[in-house]
């Protein structure tokens, strides 16, 4: 948590004019990993159960133009809430990029993408399956025309459709599980072929 604290004051301290590099470009293939802060809230239409972790997120994408891009990712967290206990929060997801701000090294996006959810813990043999839609924002200062430090909050919600006991496993109401999640996000973003 200490890390991503410190990203996030490094990446606000900058000055958004500043192109210490000569412009930006988010064309091509990027790589991304970061470091999460991730809260979960499940909802059992009876008493919602809040979880808090950290975990890491890798993604890989390719930049259509400096303002589109599509990607696709994975993210994992261990999450522990009072009525749930200690349990892994997975997803992957494919999703879309808005880039702002186009040839400075200050760049601001907005992104969307849909998830698959799993949730599973390690004591005992069950496991939860949905999917989601989350939505977010960040900014990407480009310390160098290939590297930026990438900061993001995204939220997002959805419905469990399928829930695993053993070797038991149950289709579900789709209003009878529902889901919320944030995600606070530093890491680095890379496009290694410029």
């Amino acid at each position: 948590m200490r890390l991503l604290l410190v990203c996030l004051t490094v990446v606000l301290a900058l000055p958004a004019g500043a192109q210490p590099f000569g412009p930006s470009n988010t064309e091509g293939l990027f790589l991304h990993a970061a470091l999460d802060a991730q809260g979960v809230d499940l909802d059992d239409d009876a008493e919602g159960a809040e979880a808090e972790g950290g975990g890491l997120a890798l993604r890989v994408g390719y930049g259509f133009s400096p303002l589109f891009t599509l990607y696709g990712g994975v993210s994992g967290a261990r999450v522990d809430g009072d009525r749930t206990g200690e349990y892994d929060w997975t997803a992957g997801e494919i999703g879309a990029r808005f880039t702002f701000n186009r040839g400075r090294a200050f760049r601001p996006y907005l992104d969307v993408a849909l998830r698959g959810i799993e949730a599973s813990a390690d004591d005992v043999d069950f496991e939860i399956r949905g999917g989601a839609i989350a939505v977010g924002g960040g900014i990407a200062y480009f310390v160098s025309p290939t590297v930026a430090i990438d900061a993001a909050l995204r939220v997002g919600g959805g419905e469990a459709d399928e829930v695993q006991l053993g070797s038991l496993s149950l289709d579900v109401s789709e209003s009878d599980l529902e889901f919320g999640e944030a995600r606070f996000s530093v890491g680095l973003t890379a496009y290694p072929f410029r």
